[in-house]
């Protein structure tokens, strides 16, 4: 099966359905840098050139990107998902792995009920409607499926949010989860794409501070931005054995050549002494000297460090 159109309309809806998919908008170039990682493809030439492709190598970049951008978790096309939950299931399907052909047999039947499924709503054999996880296999054929161009039915979104926000802008963007202060989609493609996490704008390592320690319990408040006496977050729990906590973070979003000295350290522990905070975190996307290292560990539990590589286990803890 071919698809015949101009070459600049073929990228923009290949750019459109990774936008419905997966809830990003992503930019043309960002696109571009992400499919230079495959071997060249028909999105390379004249914009205005009529070219004809086969389908498959539309579904390959749609996967590429799916993946890059943290909406899928491997690069299987369609048939390949279907053979892994078949082969993961052969014991509730009572099949012989090492038969081939019902194990084909099997995946063929399968997957022409998933498209059957997918668009037109039908409902599975009672075969396969016992098999467990079932659900999760029809989102992620949903997910993966081009000509199924709806969003995902089990998000919590309101609409689509731009990549472009999460490096240039310091605003909780319209479409994000309600009561979140970073959005899910922003922490899977972190995940994904865990090099760009010293590349965020620094207002929105604040919000994936704050959306940590919520989600870990705490009740929290991202300060202003500016003019807190360094004082970026606060997270507030009720602990019933030692009593009220309160953690101050401060946050520093820093590249990897530059480090968090000790003076910015000392003068953080000053300000954790005058509010009576139980503790301070400096939290940065690089790495501190050793310094300000041995200044956090002489203050013991009332005062810690998060380093680049914890900012990373933060983001793998709260992955989709």
């Amino acid at each position: 099966m071919h698809i015949r159109s101009l070459r600049q309309a073929l990228v923009e809806n290949l750019i459109d359905l990774i936008s419905i998919k997966s809830g990003l908008m992503i930019s043309e170039s960002k696109a571009f840098d992400f499919l230079s990682e495959i071997l060249p493809g028909w999105w390379e030439g004249d914009k205005k050139e009529i070219i004809r492709i086969e389908v498959s190598e539309f579904e390959d970049a749609f996967i590429h990107l799916m993946y890059k951008v943290g909406a899928i978790q491997n690069k299987e096309d369609l048939t390949d998902v279907v053979i892994s939950y078949v082969k993961n299931n052969c014991q509730q399907l009572n099949l012989d792995p090492t038969n081939v052909m019902e194990v084909y047999k099997t995946v063929s039947d399968l997957k022409f009920h998933l498209l059957e499924n997918t668009l037109q709503n039908k409902t599975f054999p009672e075969k396969f409607l016992q098999l467990p996880h079932l659900e999760i296999l029809i989102r992620d054929f949903k997910d993966r499926y081009i000509m199924h161009n709806e969003m995902p039915d089990s998000v919590n979104w309101n609409g689509i949010i731009p990549l472009n926000t999460l490096f240039e802008e310091e605003i909780i963007p319209d479409g994000s989860s309600p009561n979140c202060y970073f959005d899910q989609r922003y922490i899977d493609y972190l995940n994904r794409q865990i090099e760009d996490i010293g590349k965020i704008h620094w207002r929105q390592f604040e919000y994936l501070t704050g959306e940590f320690f919520q989600r870990n319990g705490y009740i929290v408040e991202v300060t202003s931005g500016r003019g807190d006496g360094g004082i970026d977050v606060i997270a507030k729990k009720e602990n019933p054995i030692s009593g009220p906590e309160m953690i101050l973070i401060q946050c520093k979003k820093y590249s990897d050549r530059n480090p968090v000295e000790v003076e910015a350290v000392r003068a953080f522990w000053a300000t954790i002494n005058d509010t009576g905070a139980t503790k301070g975190i400096v939290a940065t996307t690089s790495r501190l000297t050793s310094g300000a290292k041995d200044y956090c560990q002489a203050k013991l539990y009332r005062l810690d460090s998060v380093e680049h590589s914890k900012i990373k286990d933060w983001i793998e803890s709260m992955k989709s």
